[in-house]
């Protein structure tokens, strides 16, 4: 999370963003598409490892079949 947020002065006078705001925002360009609301906070999202996706879904690498190496 960006520091300056960790202060709750600062804190106090953020105004979260709202989904339809974010939309639009990422409809005119002005936000990458890969992002996501958290909280009102507009955040980067984060590229999926491949442990993670064999983690959190069992299935894919016999769904897509295992890479070279063992990996899915």
């Amino acid at each position: 999370m960006i520091d300056i947020l960790e202060s709750p002065g600062v804190r106090r006078r953020v105004a979260p963003i709202s989904v339809e705001s974010c939309h639009v925002l990422r409809d005119l360009g002005l936000v990458d598409v890969k992002t996501e609301l958290v909280n009102g906070i507009i955040v980067e999202k984060r590229t999926r490892s491949p442990r993670h996706t064999l983690i959190l879904h069992p299935g894919a690498c016999t769904t897509r079949g295992a890479r070279a190496g063992g990996t899915c």
